[in-house]
């Protein structure tokens, strides 16, 4: 199966078709219910083809480790080591699509294999700010995403490098596209979470940045909307209630005021920025309570509905319609399935958990909201 994966579709094929992707698939089912019998053959079929001389094999070899990821974590606790250094050498090859290919596994490796990933920190994070100045777009976004992932509980081991992540960071969310700005601040905002009071020095410049994108209106730019008012409530919490109470009053007009803007995954994220900012004021919080609570009240009380799950090949992707790295960037957006879990069930569920935090902080003054 794992060959497979170094058949691309042509130009004039339908790359949803593509047997490289039907392959990432297959395996990935194979090792979430398999794992024992599947880690084995694709660590061997990986290490064999990860310097092979032609570029998919060295593609499809990166490409089949992130893929048994998830499914396989357990068996990759005594192999991670094995398994990081052919990632990490993909991530400087000369070929695109290679290091295109490292960048989704290293993202696959993050999120699915902590904390184990962690002791790891100073061989991969050099590698992922090499990957940050790459000249691909599609090489950058997925290695904000692989940060994000990896950074998040990283604690005071990242402070070594916090300088030069944010410095990176802020230059990157000044000067690229929209789609590499979401993913850039889901980043920032992990860096943020990991560092904590260390974070202070580079709030002021975050905080100032996040404003230009909390007052953005057209429906292409409300994701990344969401992600700037999402950073804003983790770098509150970060630098705490001391140096963030005089300065919030304007970013949570901003945030009351996406509300009219009819975007679901906007509302998620803002009733989770009211969460950590009820967090962090506390009791203050409940000047703000008859502002809030009928925003809360009102996603509670939304129809679930069902909602047609819209495959995007330009989109952030995470799975495998990123696998390869030559697909046809003409593709069009195709229906996968009808998904019970929809955005409106995470707002829903988002704006449950903000209903308790007012509650839990404001403790009286909650009282008139039953």
């Amino acid at each position: 199966m794992c060959p497979l994966l170094t058949e691309t579709a042509n130009e004039d094929e339908d790359s949803d078709l593509a047997a490289d992707r039907s392959a990432a698939e297959v395996i990935d089912t194979m090792a979430i219910n398999l794992p024992r019998h599947v880690f084995g053959p694709v660590l061997e079929f990986a290490s064999v083809n990860f310097r092979h001389v032609n570029p998919k094999y060295r593609e499809a070899a990166v490409t089949s480790l992130g893929v048994v990821s998830e499914g396989c974590s357990e068996h990759f606790k005594d192999k991670l080591e094995e398994c990081l250094k052919v990632v990490l050498e993909a991530l400087k090859d000369q070929e695109q699509m290679v290091r295109g290919a490292a960048s989704f596994a290293l993202g696959q490796f993050a999120e699915h294999l902590q904390p184990e990933i962690l002791s790891h920190y100073e061989s991969v994070l050099p590698c992922i700010l090499n990957a940050l100045e790459d000249p691909s777009d599609e090489v950058k976004e997925k290695s904000y995403y692989a940060l994000a992932a990896f950074c998040e509980d990283m604690g005071e081991d990242i402070l070594p490098y916090l300088e030069p992540l944010i410095c990176r960071l802020v230059i990157s969310l000044q000067s690229s596209p929209r789609n590499l700005q979401e993913t850039c601040m889901s980043a920032i905002g992990s860096v943020a979470a990991a560092a904590e009071q260390a974070f202070i020095p580079y709030a002021e410049k975050v905080l100032e940045m996040m404003k230009g994108f909390m007052v953005l209106t057209k429906d292409e730019d409300l994701c990344a909307r969401a992600r700037a008012t999402e950073v804003v409530g983790i770098v509150a919490m970060a630098v705490g209630r001391t140096r963030m109470e005089a300065i919030l009053p304007p970013f949570i007009e901003a945030a009351i005021s996406g509300f009219g803007l009819d975007y679901s995954e906007l509302r998620e994220y803002t009733h989770g920025f009211f969460s950590n900012v009820a967090e962090i004021l506390d009791d203050s919080f409940s000047q703000y309570l008859p502002h809030v609570v009928p925003l809360a009240f009102s996603s509670c009380n939304l129809d679930d509905g069902s909602a047609v799950d819209i495959d995007d090949a330009d989109g952030v992707d995470n799975g495998f319609s990123g696998v390869s790295s030559d697909d046809d960037d003409d593709d069009e957006p195709r229906v996968r399935n009808i998904s019970v879990r929809t955005g409106v069930l995470d707002e829903k569920a988002a704006a449950t958990q903000a209903i308790g935090f007012f509650a839990l902080h404001t403790k009286s003054a909650y009282a008139p909201y039953p």
